[in-house]
């Protein structure tokens, strides 16, 4: 019978537990922690290197200014993104399931499989443990 070896996507999702919320949480809280640290830092270094740059050369202060301004503005970016982030994982209840990412796999096609089932793959985790595999 023929076949031929395709590339799927396959979803990796999550059970939601009381460890694997609070996890989550930490790890967002270090990160918006570390953002925090980051603008500060850049507020500084800024206001030090721009003083001294505005009486040297002035276009040249002008364009740094723009640079810390557009890294600014990133970092506050990151910043929302992650309080939207701890927003949600907030709102999880003990059992959702979570999409955590997607991997990719191998799997034979023949004539007559059915192509939902092969397409629609998962893999559900708890606690850092396979509990299932879905196809």
């Amino acid at each position: 019978m023929k076949s031929i070896n395709v590339k799927r996507t396959i979803i990796v999702k999550t059970i939601v537990t009381e460890k694997f919320k609070e996890e989550m949480l930490d790890t967002i809280k270090a990160s918006l922690n570390r953002i925090e640290l980051e603008l500060q830092q850049m507020e500084f270094q800024g206001k030090r290197t721009l003083s001294g740059l505005e009486k040297q050369n002035v276009k040249q202060a002008v364009s740094l200014r723009q640079q810390l301004e557009a890294e600014r503005e990133k970092r506050f970016e990151a910043k929302k993104r992650l309080q939207n982030q701890q927003q949600e994982v907030s709102e999880w209840q003990i059992g959702d399931e979570v999409i955590q990412g997607t991997l990719e796999g191998y799997v034979d096609l023949q004539i007559g499989d059915s192509i939902r089932s092969i397409l629609g793959s998962e893999i559900v985790v708890k606690d850092g443990v396979v509990v299932e595999i879905r196809e």
